[in-house]
């Protein structure tokens, strides 16, 4: 199959006729493929001649790009013969490509004319007899047919003995498929065998040299790609790429090298290898990471540079592997305060005077710091620890430790507990210098009215879980009281309040006293909670002094109306005393619940009123309330529950009047860390018990207002 090319945009292939067509001018055709170095383009142009005008059979190619002509077709379509010239024109110059003349109905193509019948028309030929030897391919000798010694054929398969191709072989399609470079003076070349069966078909360099080579050159950026590639000792100039063409192994050639890298592979249920080889009988292997980067063996980052002399490679349990020493190292004797180092132990001598360590700022899991008690002076002068902005065992404060003769061994394990002790000689030396406390005062409640009268309020009630937990210094006495329940009335008087429970800063006030009966309106007291009144008077204020949350809460008033005057309900801790009714005692206001002693328990309830000659006597409040006297007995009023700060409860009146009730006693709560210990003055009545990590003291009576609790 023969073709042309235009390899320029001037490039193109033209026809025009000797003469005007007697009737029709010539039909025509061509095919062609554009090639511009990545991809090929099929295109077609077709039409007819104009007489002695020059038309264009295959136009010029773009740019960039070869024009592959494979086809064209002139069919002579008039009446009578027709000579046509067919030139190839580069814009200046016209080449003739053949100038034929075709009977009516012929067509003319690259290939050579065919009449009317598709039969190829032949001249010459020395009268038609094939020139050459039998099965040789036959070619224009002078006019005559001649054989081609290296071509031969057998009608079926053409074979050629080395042929010589110009610039490329093209597929079936037209489309160049091998293009070839031809090189003067070569003498080495390519060998290019097929093979039987269970063999491979090869390329072999061979040639002229005695060493010849093979060059596989891929265009701009492409890849040369062999599939399964098998090479003995292949020289690598400078690394191996990946798939993608990025770089995957640097290969760096030293001079003289007769050392070497070796690589296995192993069978199952064995490891590669990769070993050192070589001429010299010991061979080490250097891996050498870039930069601050690290030389990482089955997920563990190793260290880059060696440690100090004694140290120990160990880890941080997230795969990182560094040097650090080999148990403790000991320091010399410090005597002021100083920063720790993790790794290092350290003799403190607080003999002259106290001192802190810190710790250090940024520590890892399994630092180990140690602490000694140098000169058995830590009792006299404690040794004090900063967490530096982390935590020991839990706690951001400071740490005393104040055993003489003690040594503290810390571990930091994590940012929630931080630093904790371990092994130490003595058992929890190490306490804080600060301790959160968490309490609830009660103080104690009032007494209740004589006659039909009002109950007394309850005693004021504080805690730590409606406000918040009190930060105290360890090592130092805080006051501690609780107050006594006051007395009822007796006679037609008033009751008497309650008595101040306190901790430290927190004091509840004690419950006002219940109003008595009588001439007059007799209001009830203020106090912690207010007290209900009497004989048509007010309840009492409750929250006074004033506190934030209020601590208490108003008595109710009472009726100053037939039948049965009856007196008002003292105030709780939760809510108002009610108000009496002219047939009806007040009810005492409601207390509060609390758990701190691990239980819910109601304190702080107002005492209920007190009735004339019958009717319904008031109750008293959850929360140690006593109830109201009933005025068909000349009742007492009701007791306040003892250690509840309940107030008393309002006397009856029938043939005279009713005492009022006692209140109730107040109480104290201390709840502290477990690791602290609470220590308190002699005149302290006080159990402890011990839940989920916290010390709980129950302060139930203090023989003055002097005592005290210290922790440590």
């Amino acid at each position: 199959m023969f073709s042309l090319v235009l390899d320029t945009t001037n490039n193109i292939i033209r026809a025009v006729m000797a003469a005007p067509a007697t009737t029709n001018n010539p039909q025509f055709s061509s095919h062609y493929a554009d090639n511009d170095g990545t991809t090929f383009v099929e295109g077609s142009e077709g039409g007819v001649l104009n007489g002695t005008t020059n038309v264009t059979l295959v136009t010029a190619p773009a740019a960039s790009t070869r024009r592959i002509v494979k086809s064209i077709a002139l069919y002579n379509a008039d009446t009578a013969a027709v000579t046509v010239n067919i030139q190839y024109f580069d814009g200046t110059n016209a080449r003739t490509i053949a100038n034929v003349t075709l009977a009516v109905g012929d067509t003319w193509t690259l290939e050579g004319t065919f009449n009317s019948s598709g039969e190829m028309k032949t001249t010459g030929g020395g009268g038609g007899t094939p020139g050459g030897s039998t099965t040789q391919v036959q070619y224009n000798n002078a006019g005559s047919f001649g054989g081609i010694t290296n071509a031969t054929t057998d009608g079926t398969t053409l074979s050629m003995t080395s042929p010589k191709i110009i610039t490329g072989i093209n597929d079936v399609n037209g489309n160049e498929l091998l293009y070839l470079v031809a090189t003067a003076s070569a003498v080495n070349e390519l060998n290019l065998a097929n093979a039987a069966t269970g063999n491979a078909p090869s390329l072999t360099a061979t040639g002229g040299d005695a060493n010849v080579g093979i060059a596989l050159t891929p265009k701009g950026t492409g890849r040369t790609t062999v599939t399964q590639l098998t090479t003995t000792s292949p020289r690598v100039l400078t690394a191996i790429n990946d798939t993608n063409g990025n770089e995957l192994i640097g290969i760096t050639a030293t001079a003289s090298a007769v050392n070497e890298i070796t690589v296995a592979n192993a069978a199952t249920g064995n490891n590669p290898v990769i070993s050192a080889t070589g001429n010299n009988t010991d061979i080490g292997i250097n891996l050498t990471p870039k930069g601050t980067g690290a030389i990482k063996l089955s997920g563990l980052s190793y260290p880059t540079a060696d440690g100090s002399a004694g140290q120990a490679i160990v880890t941080n349990g997230s795969g990182t592997l560094s040097f650090a020493t080999a148990g403790l190292a000991w320091q010399s004797v410090q005597t002021t305060g100083f920063t720790a180092v993790a790794g290092r132990a350290y003799p403190c001598n607080t003999t002259s005077a106290a001192f802190t360590v810190t710790l250090p700022a940024s520590p890892a899991a399994g630092d180990l710091v140690t602490l000694t008690d140098y000169a058995g002076t830590w009792g006299t002068n404690a040794l004090t620890v900063n967490p530096n902005g982390n935590k020991v065992e839990g706690s951001t404060v400071n740490q005393l430790i104040s055993t003489n003769r003690g040594s503290v061994n810390l571990v930091y394990i994590d940012s929630t507990q931080g630093w904790i002790t371990y092994a130490n000689v003595a058992t929890d030396i190490i306490v804080p210098t600060t301790v959160s406390v968490d309490y609830l005062v009660v103080a104690g409640g009032g007494g209740g009215g004589s006659g039909h009268a009002g109950g007394g309020g309850a005693g004021g009630y504080r805690d730590s879980a409606s406000a918040s937990a009190l930060t105290l210094n360890v090592n130092t006495a805080y006051t501690v009281t609780v107050g006594a329940g006051g007395a009822g009335g007796a006679g037609g008087t008033d009751g008497n309040a309650g008595s101040n429970s306190v901790f430290h800063t927190i004091t509840s006030a004690g419950g006002g006293f219940g109003a008595k009966s009588g001439v007059g309106l007799n209001p009830g007291g203020s106090g912690g909670s207010g007290g209900g009144g009497g004989n048509g008077g007010s309840g009492g204020a409750g929250n006074t002094p004033n506190t934030s949350p209020s601590q208490g809460n108003n008595g109710g008033g009472s009726s100053s109306s037939a039948p049965n005057y009856a007196g008002g309900g003292g105030g709780g801790a939760s809510a108002v005393g009610v108000a009496g009714t002219s047939t009806t005692g007040g009810n005492g206001g409601a207390g509060t619940a609390s758990s701190i002693s691990g239980s819910s328990i109601t304190y702080a309830g107002g005492g209920g009123g007190g009735t004339y000659l019958g009717g319904t006597a008031g109750s008293g409040g959850s929360g140690g309330g006593g109830a109201g006297g009933l005025g068909t007995t000349n009742a007492t009023g009701g007791a306040g529950s003892v250690n509840r700060g309940g107030g008393g409860g309002g006397g009856g009146y029938n043939t005279a009047a009713g005492s009022g009730g006692q209140g109730g006693s107040g109480i104290v709560y201390i709840k502290i860390p477990s690791a602290l210990t609470a220590t308190f003055s002699g005149g302290v009545t006080q159990t402890s018990t011990t839940s989920g990590g916290y010390k709980i003291y129950t302060v139930t009576a203090t023989s003055t207002i002097s005592e005290t609790v210290t922790f440590s």
